[in-house]
């Protein structure tokens, strides 16, 4: 074997191998290398679509006007570099994610193949970005949660009345961290119907929530479930689950795919729920559920401290009014005794 062949087949084996997508074109369009990372995530094998015009192959190319990275690569020897967040991806490629079929981010570099002075095609690399792309916004996500919490915790410093908790915390859930809306509801007293108490970001369509905790079928949604079992629910797609069709209708109107309902105690009571609806699927995970009970549990504490208070305020209004009366019947006694020796 000659070095040139050595050099070659070390070549092919570098190619195949590749954690990258290998992709050669000649002057036509054609494919002449299509590498195994290719056949894997595309499940075309080399040997059927060699020899084949890549834009008849993957229309979408066209469609989405990405050939001309193509065509001005080859004939004008010019290489190009495609961000996945401006470009998204070059060939459509599928991948599996968290139980859905999603478009692969890629990022896409074009090199011209030359040989001498002649253009014999390009070389496409093509590099999946997705997780890493998912791991920067959910790190961006989280941070704005963790910001988000800052200002709760500020918050219950200064209020004075749970009804200013509640409102003030879902404004800054919506506000703050960019939930699509978010409202407190609460347990009827005497009753099964959950009331809001608080919201943001919605306004009288709240009312067609219509949240009980029995076990009616409005009662055995997220909210009435954590009521009765004192736990977080979420779904990540209202529409994947049959026992969320009572608000399917509100969750397409209100365009919210994902929710979940974090149970507020008092007491070790549940008195109601903090309830988060986002416009995106798949948006409640480990991470962000720990942060937001952490802040949820920082929330009922501070609701009991405020109803501690209320009820301290409330006995010594009812102190200072028993010694008022107290002090009147004494002086009346006085008054009486004194008319009596006189």
């Amino acid at each position: 074997m000659s070095d040139r062949d050595i050099i070659s087949s070390i070549g092919e084996i570098l190619i195949s191998g590749l954690s990258r997508g290998i992709i050669v074109l000649d002057t036509e369009y054609r494919v002449i290398r299509w590498n195994y990372w290719m056949e894997k995530h595309s499940n075309i094998r080399e040997c059927d679509i060699a020899g084949q015009n890549i834009f008849e192959i993957y229309p979408d190319i066209r469609e989405r006007n990405k050939e001309r990275y193509i065509r001005e690569c080859i004939l004008k020897t010019r290489p190009f570099m495609l961000s996945p967040l401006i470009h998204h991806y070059v060939i459509p490629l599928d991948i599996a994610r968290d139980s859905e079929t999603i478009r692969m981010f890629q990022n896409v570099k074009i090199y011209p193949l030359t040989h001498g002075e002649e253009t014999r095609g390009c070389v496409i690399i093509v590099r999946d970005l997705t997780e890493q792309l998912f791991y920067e916004k959910e790190l961006v996500r989280l941070t704005r949660i963790l910001g988000g919490i800052r200002n709760v915790n500020q918050l219950i410093i200064k209020v004075g009345s749970e009804e200013e908790l509640f409102a003030g915390a879902c404004e800054i859930f919506v506000r703050d961290i960019g939930y699509r809306f978010a409202w407190v509801g609460m347990i009827e007293e005497g009753g099964f119907d959950v009331i809001p108490a608080a919201s943001a970001g919605i306004g009288p369509e709240l009312a067609d929530m219509k949240v009980r905790w029995d076990d009616s079928e409005r009662g055995r949604g997220l909210v009435g479930t954590a009521v009765k079992t004192g736990k977080t629910q979420v779904a990540n797609g209202i529409q994947r689950y049959a026992f969320l069709k009572p608000w399917w209708d509100i969750a397409e109107r209100l365009n919210y795919q994902s929710a979940c309902a974090l149970p507020i105690k008092v007491q070790g009571r549940i008195i109601g729920t903090f309830n988060i609806c986002a416009a995106e699927r798949n948006v409640f995970q480990a991470e962000e559920l720990d942060l937001l009970e952490e802040v949820t549990s920082d929330i009922s504490f501070s609701a009991e401290t405020l109803r501690n208070r209320g009820k301290q305020l409330e006995a010594e209004k009812l102190l200072h009014e028993n010694e008022a009366r107290y002090r009147e019947m004494f002086e009346n006694i006085i008054l009486q005794v004194w008319f009596f020796l006189a």
